[in-house]
């Protein structure tokens, strides 16, 4: 390889040292500089959409519990009523629908939607609450693109166990 290299003119040599620096320019750019740039722009697009599901939470945690409208002695509506319900609130406030599950006892069933807006779904689960008797006895909501997230939640009539 010595032999090779000072075989090269000095010309050569300068040419081939030029090429291989800005190949390992080239390498880091794409490698390394790219990734990083993509995973700040990203962190920063996760870390705004949760600074402001945590405000909606906030807010609705610190609602005066005057304000809310007390649990029900006995059920607003029956099962299907609600469950009927609960879909039409959720198209009202721009939620799609993607399945609705029938409870395993009476006084419960599950929805799932596909792609929201988180803001809107906090909205929804405050409305059907007031509106059906149903509350949301257990939420999983994760992230799927740009902000928007999956969500399941389980209603149970209100005053249930």
């Amino acid at each position: 390889m010595i032999m090779w290299w000072t075989s090269r003119t000095r010309r050569e040599q300068r040419l081939l040292l030029a090429a291989g620096a800005l190949l390992v320019a080239l390498l880091m750019v794409q490698f390394v500089i790219v990734p990083v740039l993509r995973a700040r722009a990203d962190a920063r697009t996760k870390l705004q959409t949760a600074s402001q599901t945590a405000a909606l939470v906030s807010q609705l945690e610190t609602v005066p519990s005057a304000t809310l409208a007390p649990a029900p002695a006995t059920p607003v509506m029956d099962d299907d009523a609600a469950r009927t319900e609960t879909a039409t609130l959720a198209a009202g406030r721009g939620l799609v629908v993607s399945r609705i599950q029938t409870g395993t006892s009476s006084g419960q069933f599950g929805i799932m939607i596909d792609d929201a807006d988180p803001a809107a779904v906090f909205a929804w689960l405050q409305e059907n609450e007031a509106r059906t008797g149903f509350s949301a006895a257990a939420v999983s909501m994760s992230e799927t693109r740009n902000g928007r997230v999956r969500v399941s939640v389980d209603f149970k009539r209100q005053g249930t166990r």
